[in-house]
């Protein structure tokens, strides 16, 4: 049996709390992925797809979806929520695909980049499954205004400490007491670093979006696309 993920124990609070505590939030995340990744009839990868809270867009898209995870509660939460023969759910890790070269024709991966431990080959593996000219979608934690080295002041600014530059995990965090990432974690990429993974990977990179739901943004929403 694979080792117990991060997510595992706490499936069913994170889903509350994309949900409920952060609905709005969520909302706009997933109305970026509506206009980044855009309608299709074809086979979709969601990629740390989680508790499933991007299913009902992409399938609303008319994308054929396939979940992929590697915490076996956040699946269990996915399946319960969505039916077991709604969508296709497999427990993965996103550096490990259990898939064919070219075997979807889009995918999306949606505020799950700083919980990989190794993005570059994560971001190498949904190439390989992505037929050439497919697109990929993700919508990611801003690199410059969230993370480890992120304060959220009470105004709802933020204040950034030294940090920004240096990638890797920050599994205590050191400004934040709620929330994701004092419980998982955060796996830092500066922006330059994330967008030439990207472009190593054998992706052309389309289109971008920030949200305005405050001063600063939240996340980042890239559209790339897999090199023919």
């Amino acid at each position: 049996m694979p080792a117990p993920a991060r997510y595992d124990g706490i499936a069913d609070w994170y889903d509350r709390y994309i949900r409920d505590d952060r609905s709005g939030f969520t909302a706009e995340v997933q109305a970026t992925l509506q206009r980044l990744l855009g309608r299709g009839a074809g086979s979709c990868l969601d990629l740390g797809c989680g508790t499933g809270i991007s299913i009902p867009t992409l399938a609303g898209l008319g994308w054929r979806v396939t979940g992929v995870d590697i915490s076996a509660d956040q699946l269990e939460v996915a399946r319960t929520r969505h039916g077991i023969d709604a969508v296709e759910l497999v427990q993965a890790s996103a550096d490990q695909l259990p898939f064919e070269d070219d075997a979807f024709d889009a995918a999306a991966a949606v505020l799950v980049h700083t919980d990989l431990d190794d993005q570059a080959a994560a971001f190498d593996e949904a190439a390989r499954v992505l037929q050439p000219g497919a697109p990929f979608a993700l919508v990611c934690v801003h690199p410059c205004f969230e993370g480890g080295h992120v304060e959220k002041l009470e105004d709802n600014t933020r204040r950034l400490h030294p940090g920004y530059h240096e990638p890797g995990w920050a599994p205590d965090v050191r400004f934040s007491t709620t929330g994701v990432r004092a419980r998982v974690g955060v796996n830092h990429l500066p922006l330059a670093t994330l967008l030439n993974l990207l472009l190593d990977a054998g992706f052309l990179l389309d289109r971008f979006e920030e949200d305005t739901l405050s001063t600063l943004p939240h996340f980042l929403g890239i559209r790339a696309v897999r090199r023919s």
